[in-house]
């Protein structure tokens, strides 16, 4: 059976200092950096970081891991309270099981049993995430490991906390230059927007009202999109259509979870995507028009209704009456 041990420990620091890395593809952030350094301090079978997320504040989205397995459940997100991890997020303690034998699906984090024989999690402060570390070849963490991860644990918070307010400097930066280079057309916009988001592709649509159809005026970044501009495609297909439709915008920080509406004009169309897309729905005199923009950046580090603050803005670059452009 197993032993569930559920402890408060003091908070202290960890005296680590991590190298700022550059923003490239074939760089590991410094999230992943730092899991592949606390595998090693726990010979963990996996490490793994939950961060609280900003629009549902009772889950917490699986943000960084390292493991051996090959069996680490895509998007995951786990409720608090939901499992081990869940009751962590929950409570704010600590908790080592030893001697696991429970199925392992039961963590959330795998997607078929892979036998682990210890678990060990730590709470941020404020409850703002969770650090855990599983084992396969010991059945407990000592003392120490357990004092180790909690200072992990509070280093992991600093440094996520960091990287919240570097990339939101980030966007005001870039939100400053948007301001400064607005344009008058819908495809001009599209460009800045794209760069505003530090996305790289999208599409900007118009559809006239009364019209059972919306048509694309200009694309970026889709290969297999030239064949779409002009085109007419049904308000009711689509990420591109549910826009129009709902008249309302459309943050997905993970598009695998939405998957009734996973296609941007239709399916089967061929745009790729990245795991982030934002739709911003904006009414024109003779219809309304929308940009569909996609890419990797996680839409959970930008200030909180930021679509707002970006059709208020493009408000006072087109009025209600007039042109659409192109």
């Amino acid at each position: 059976m197993n032993n569930l041990e559920a402890t408060s420990l003091p908070q202290s620091g960890f005296d680590n200092s991590f190298s700022r890395l550059k923003k490239a593809a074939k760089k590991k952030s410094a999230l992943e950096c730092f899991l592949i350094m606390v595998a090693n301090i726990f010979d963990a079978y996996t490490a793994a970081l939950f961060i609280r997320d900003s629009a549902d504040k009772g889950c917490y989205t699986l943000r960084a891991v390292q493991s051996l397995s090959r069996h680490i459940a895509p998007d995951c997100r786990i409720a608090a309270g939901q499992g081990l991890v869940g009751w962590v997020a929950r409570e704010g303690k600590m908790l080592h099981a030893t001697h696991f034998e429970h199925d392992t699906r039961t963590l959330g984090v795998y997607t078929r049993d892979v036998g682990i024989k210890a678990f060990l999690a730590a709470p941020f402060p404020g409850r703002q995430g969770v650090l855990m570390v599983d084992s396969r070849n010991r059945y407990a963490f000592t003392p120490k490991k357990q004092q180790i991860l909690q200072n992990c644990a509070e280093t992991a918070s600093e440094l996520w906390s960091a990287l919240a307010r570097k990339t939101e400097l980030s966007f005001y930066r870039r939100w400053h230059r948007w301001q400064h280079a607005v344009s008058d057309t819908p495809a001009g916009q599209l460009d800045n927007l794209v760069s505003l988001l530090d996305f790289d592709r999208g599409l900007v649509a118009y559809h006239e009202t009364g019209k059972k159809y919306f048509s694309v005026l200009s694309l970026i970044g889709w290969s297999h999109g030239a064949n779409c501009r002009n085109r007419r495609f049904n308000v009711g297909q689509g990420l591109t259509g549910w826009v129009f439709k709902h008249r309302q915008h459309l943050v997905l920080s993970k598009l695998g979870e939405h998957r009734e509406r996973s296609y941007i004009l239709f399916q089967g169309d061929r745009l790729d995507r990245g795991p982030a897309l934002v739709g911003i729905y904006f009414p024109v005199a003779s219809g309304a028009l929308a940009w569909i923009l996609s890419g990797n950046t996680s839409p959970s580090l930008w200030p909180e209704d930021f679509a707002d603050l970006l059709t208020s803005a493009m408000d006072r670059i087109y009025s209600k009456g007039g042109s659409i452009g192109s």
